[in-house]
């Protein structure tokens, strides 16, 4: 398989709407364990690293990593994917330690006004 190039080719490739994508990397919803099997065979992820993000994030070429139709072992492709995929989640993470840190600003703020008023 080339270089992925979209959610959307994700999406088709794994029989699921780009919406669903955009949920997972959202945080808002889990990949059940089918779609992650399915996405570590289509992209050679170790399962148990997808899953608990231990042991190695890619599958070794003996267990049966991507190859493409030229046979020659895509790793650039999936380390690449990898990268992007580990930044977005680590993106997201960050971004929503901060809405909870703005959130519990908002409410010490709050308080504070209502505290004066009183």
């Amino acid at each position: 398989m080339g270089k992925v190039k979209s959610q959307n080719e994700i999406a088709d490739n794994m029989d699921i709407t780009p919406q669903v994508i955009t949920e997972i990397l959202g945080g808002r919803m889990n990949l059940n364990a089918e779609k992650a099997v399915k996405f570590c065979t289509l992209y050679g992820f170790s399962v148990e690293w997808l899953l608990t993000g231990e042991g190695e994030m890619l599958k070794s070429a003996a267990s049966g990593n991507t190859i493409n139709n030229t046979g020659n072992f895509c790793e650039n492709t999936i380390v690449d994917y990898g990268q992007q995929l580990c930044e977005l989640i680590n993106m997201q993470k960050e971004m929503q330690d901060m809405m909870k840190e703005k959130d519990r600003q908002i409410s010490d703020l709050l308080t504070i006004i209502k505290n004066k008023g009183a």
